[in-house]
């Protein structure tokens, strides 16, 4: 994200004060100063050519508080996750939990300790596996590397404690159960090899991603020193890094060929500066996975001799398929509190496939969808069915990154409303992001009044922001609101800066009511 231009923070800060002096008064004018002063930030220079969709109510008697084209259908970005994690929560349950099997087909010889057949994995799309997101505090060594001590060191310490040595057959990973391809509707091309774009499907390691570490070199001019983890099955990287001089900002750049792993890395950090860490992904993520685990196993002085094979054509019902153990996903409760807290792309378009593989379990009509297709019927379904008018919903994937999606403020306040009545209000709720607190709002939002907390969802992408939530007084939520912006032709963080105000806004209204 941009530096924010200390004039624009002046400029905004002094406009806050300004326009929100009416509102630090008590009485009936609260309102309307509100309403004048949100009119006023919207009409600057370059947020008036801007399209804005806005919505704000008092939870306590349903009245609209702020409202403009509130059923205008725009961008709604990260926003789209909140249908998925609400859906997939009343589908599924805070409990659920997505269980990976591993097992084996042929023969077993302890003797010797060989499996006369092949070891299988059975891909259910949890995108936990590595993650770092699940892993949040992983051990890093002195030199500030990740550790790899990971779930599949304690998949190869299994099996071995089962007394498998050698596997006469080939390592098989059932990478079939979502169909569809690996990327969203109109994912934007040279979004591809960045990790927030990491490709998807039911066999998923690592995030799908290789992480990179950036050091310095001990003197201007030198070429940086780069590690990277996972090794096993990694980027083939390409170019090099330079040191630059001492305070200068660091610039990596990295480009990934389509369909390949070929990576290029170009830039510079600065001498004595952090180390950099940087998230590209991997193109297929199956063979990533299966890749690592075969490299796993025979850390552990397990052999593999008929190496790895992704099949979208193995069942779990296989004839002579036995099972060696079940490796569990954190609970949904946890999963959508990565989703929207971190705002995880590719935690978010897994659960919407997961949803869709739950669907056509009770809808053999939808057999002939692929998992994507089935999980938007659900959450369609789903969202039909909440109290108040269905306004604008398109949904092109699962995450919010396609420039296809489109939302409205109503529809997103229509959620957030229904999910404050919900039975897992609790779980949704406090899965979404705070001030002060790990997620994409840690840095915003300091100043809010006391008594006064935010649980909110943001959205990003280029000329697209949005933030949807709860406003809290006396630890109840008693106003929810959303705004969404496109198209703003200012400074990238100018939106940001006005719906931050206007969320003070709000906020102080709040205060004073």
């Amino acid at each position: 994200m941009k530096t924010r231009s200390p004039y624009l923070t002046l400029w905004i800060a002094l406009t806050v004060l300004s326009g929100c002096a009416p509102l630090l008064r008590s009485g009936d004018g609260n309102l309307k100063y509100l309403r004048e002063t949100t009119n006023e930030y919207l009409s600057t220079l370059t947020l008036r050519s801007s399209s804005w969709s806005i919505m704000a109510v008092d939870l306590d008697d349903g009245r609209i508080l702020l409202q403009r084209d509130p059923e205008r259908a725009l961008i709604p970005a990260s926003g789209m996750k909140l249908l998925v994690t609400a859906c997939a929560l009343e589908t599924l349950g805070p409990e659920f939990r997505l269980t990976t099997t591993i097992g084996y087909t042929g023969d077993f010889d302890v003797k010797t300790g060989t499996l006369n057949g092949d070891l299988i994995v059975q891909g259910v799309g949890d995108p936990t596996i590595s993650s770092r997101f699940r892993a949040v505090d992983r051990r890093r060594t002195p030199t500030g590397d990740i550790d790899s001590t990971d779930t599949f060191e304690a998949w190869a310490d299994s099996i071995a404690s089962h007394g498998i040595q050698k596997i006469s057959g080939g390592l098989i990973g059932s990478a079939g159960l979502f169909g569809g391809a690996p990327l969203g509707l109109g994912w934007e091309w040279n979004d591809l090899p960045s990790g927030y774009a990491a490709e998807f499907g039911p066999l998923i390691y690592a995030d799908g991603c290789v992480e990179i570490t950036v050091y310095p070199a001990d003197s201007v001019g030198k070429e940086a020193h780069v590690t990277y983890w996972p090794q096993a099955g990694a980027l083939k990287l390409n170019g090099s890094i330079l040191t630059s001089a001492p305070n200068t900002e660091a610039e990596i750049s990295f480009d990934r060929k389509l369909g390949d792993n070929q990576v290029i890395i170009w830039g510079a950090v600065p001498y004595k500066g952090v180390p950099q860490r940087r998230w590209i992904s991997v193109h297929d993520p199956a063979d990533f996975f299966l890749t690592n685990l075969q490299t796993a196993l025979e850390k552990k002085g397990i052999t593999v001799s008929g190496g790895t094979i992704a099949t979208s054509t193995w069942r779990s019902n296989t004839t002579g398929f036995k099972p060696l153990f079940l490796d569990p996903s954190p609970n949904l409760n946890n999963i959508i509190r990565i989703i929207n807290q971190h705002s995880v792309n590719l935690y978010s378009e897994t659960l919407a496939r997961i949803l869709g593989v739950n669907h056509k379990m009770t809808h053999p009509e939808l057999a002939g969808l692929d998992a994507f297709s089935a999980g938007r019927e659900r959450i369609r379904e789903w969202e039909v069915k909440l109290p108040g008018t269905a306004s604008a919903a398109v949904m092109a994937d699962g995450c919010g990154l396609s420039r296809q999606n489109l939302l409205s403020s109503s529809e997103l306040v229509k959620v957030l409303v229904h999910m404050n009545r919900s039975q897992y209000r609790v779980s949704f709720i406090n899965s979404l992001a705070k001030p002060g607190e790990p997620g994409t709002i840690q840095q915003r939002f300091m100043g809010l009044p006391a008594g006064i907390n935010l649980h909110a969802k943001t959205g990003s992408m280029n000329r697209v922001r949005s933030l949807s939530g709860y406003l809290f007084r006396d630890n109840q939520p008693r106003i929810v609101f959303s705004f969404i912006c496109n198209n703003n032709q200012g400074p990238q963080d100018e939106p940001d800066l006005t719906i931050d105000n206007l969320v003070q806004l709000l906020a102080l209204y709040l205060k004073e009511k």
